[in-house]
């Protein structure tokens, strides 16, 4: 389908408020119903992209940190991942993850 081509989606609201409530937001708005339900939707899916990238980050960072607590190193592909995400320095959090690690 092209991108620019049209694309209608039926969705049933039978035993739901959604529609009055959609159709307040958008008065409020000024907005006609059909565009609100759009907004509505491309915000819905941002959202749930987050929190599913935000699932990831917290399980990245768990799974890092309780490597160390354990006593155990983390890879080099967790440790950079890590620092990745919390945009700080490679090298430095390697530094640091080797500094806890010394245990031999």
């Amino acid at each position: 389908m092209a991108k620019n081509e049209r694309q209608r989606v039926s969705i049933d609201l039978t035993g739901t408020d959604l529609k009055e409530e959609i159709t307040k937001i958008a008065e409020g708005e000024q907005r006609p119903l059909s565009a609100m339900m759009r907004l509505l939707l491309e915000e819905a899916v941002r959202t749930r992209k987050k929190v599913g990238d935000d699932f990831h980050i917290k399980k990245h960072l768990k799974s890092f940190l309780e490597k160390l607590m354990g006593g155990e190193q983390p890879s080099l592909i967790e440790t950079v991942k890590v620092a990745e995400i919390l945009d700080i320095d490679a090298e430095q959090l390697l530094k640091l993850r080797d500094s806890l690690t010394k245990q031999s």
